[in-house]
């Protein structure tokens, strides 16, 4: 995921992908994880977890029941141009060289950070100047650009693309309208996001907790205790909390468990100044102001705070995956024990376990404009085949898989710390938004938010009026209209 404070990193690591593939010498026709899961790119923390078979983990994926020769016969020569995330391009650029001998396509690829995603490519596809076969698009804008993208059903089924091995909730999000049953798919998945909390036991050891917070009243309580036992320069805990999409994955985390929701239930009136939404927000202001997270905080993505976990500035936070950080080479906490958990539960009469991180979703899609849709589609395939996503996952370029078959594999979950809190925290996703008017709604929202968290104004004079211009753009566009576009949910 993430962003351009990361690339400098991600470029090098990508470039060294790309070096370690191209001078490896397969000895499997198609992609195995024997030959990318080397001492070169992984952890050798993750490797000596298990042991990995000589021929595939996942024998019957799609890659591996395809006619390559047939393939080849009619699609050599093939030029496809592929806009894809800037942080995480090094996740195709490590088998671009085996697919373009494995089906004789040319594979240009151009990456885009995910904070100007949507404006580029609506700039692009708004002017007719999307010349490319292939792009990545982030879930909650998939509604705006399905116009300009191919329905993927008919290639689904022509290419026997193993769609239905996802997870119904990931499923969901690569159709147009993800709360209307039958609507059409218009996406490959093709990364799994959502939060976590990681903990370092050696902290909460010395503050005599024997496992991590389980609801955010704990968490206060620990941040509180470690706030004293802290070397200087460790804080107590760490939060993506930049003006972006990374602060309204962030409030969701908090205000999702508190009960807060973004709509009225049943309705398309929107509730984001609730009591429970305050709550949440002065917590995270509060947060600030006690000293519990690291100064300038409200700067960070994700590819700041994951420098800083690496770097054992934090004893807990809420981020991603994290793979990274048992990377020696990347991280200075590699070696340490530590807790992966799903997020904290709220308080209150309507606490539940919610979480968030599903912005950075995102889907595959296939330019209506491109000339070269089966080649593109062959392509999306085997990018999101399953050995493929489980390769990229565990070499940590920021993919993530979402998978059936690869939760129920257990020689292949060994080499993922996070894997039982990802399958642990698959019930308690809290979507997204995903409605044209999504991008709007996050406009308004996200400076908001931001604005409370940096002491501009207070939760409860901010919210109301944020969440009135919300409701604003709702009207606007006819979901608050005895018929509304899109039925209305029960909840998120």
């Amino acid at each position: 995921m993430k962003v351009k404070n990361f690339l400098t990193f991600a470029v090098s690591m990508a470039f060294l992908t790309i070096a370690i593939a191209a001078s490896a010498e397969m000895t499997t026709p198609f992609p195995s994880a024997k030959d990318y899961l080397t001492p070169e790119v992984v952890s050798p923390i993750i490797l000596k977890r298990g042991t990995l078979p000589n021929g595939y983990l996942f024998p019957n994926d799609w890659v591996k029941r395809q006619n390559w020769d047939e393939i080849r016969k009619n699609f050599a020569g093939t030029e496809l141009d592929i806009i894809f995330e800037g942080t995480d391009i090094g996740a195709p650029l490590m088998t671009k060289k085996q697919f373009e001998k494995m089906s004789g396509m040319k594979l240009n690829f151009t990456g885009v950070p995910n904070q100007v995603q949507m404006q580029k490519l609506l700039v692009s596809f708004a002017t007719g100047s999307a010349a490319f076969d292939v792009t990545v698009v982030l879930t909650p804008n998939l509604p705006v650009f399905v116009r300009f993208l191919e329905p993927l059903d008919d290639l689904i089924k022509k290419w026997g693309y193993d769609f239905d091995d996802y997870l119904p909730h990931f499923q969901s999000l690569m159709s147009n309208t993800p709360l209307v049953a039958g609507g059409k798919i218009y996406g490959l998945p093709n990364d799994y996001d959502q939060h976590y909390w990681h903990s370092r036991k050696k902290f909460l050891d010395q503050i005599g907790v024997d496992g991590p917070p389980q609801t955010w009243d704990a968490v206060v309580e620990y941040s509180k205790k470690l706030k004293s036992i802290l070397p200087d320069n460790v804080f107590p805990t760490g939060f993506m909390m930049s003006r972006d999409l990374f602060a309204w994955e962030t409030f969701w985390d908090r205000a999702a468990p508190q009960g807060a929701n973004y709509f009225k239930p049943g309705t398309w009136e929107p509730d984001m100044a609730s009591r429970e939404a305050i709550e949440a927000a002065n917590f995270q202001r509060e947060m600030i102001v006690n000293g519990y997270t690291a100064p300038g905080s409200t700067t960070w993505d994700y590819a700041r705070q994951l420098e800083a976990w690496n770097n054992g500035k934090l004893a807990m936070c809420a981020q991603y995956p994290i793979q990274e950080s048992y990377n020696p080479q990347m991280s200075k906490i590699a070696d340490e024990e530590r807790y992966h958990s799903v997020m904290p539960k709220g308080s209150g009469s309507k606490a539940r376990t919610a979480t968030h991180g599903t912005f950075t979703n995102v889907a595959l899609a296939l330019n209506k404009m491109s000339k070269k849709k089966d080649a593109a589609f062959i392509w999306m395939a085997f990018n999101n085949s399953t050995e493929v996503q489980y390769i990229y996952t565990v070499t940590g370029t920021g993919i993530d898989y979402g998978r059936k078959s690869v939760f129920a594999n257990k020689t292949a979950n060994d080499f993922y710390p996070n894997a039982q809190a990802s399958y642990e925290s698959i019930p308690y996703i809290y979507n997204d938004i995903q409605i044209a008017p999504g991008p709007e709604i996050f406009e308004i929202m996200i400076p908001a938010i931001h604005d409370i968290w940096t002491g501009r104004g207070k939760a409860e004079e901010i919210l109301p009026k944020a969440n009135a211009a919300v409701r604003t753009i709702m009207k606007k566009y006819g979901y608050l209209d005895e018929k509304p576009p899109v039925p209305a949910p029960k909840s998120f």
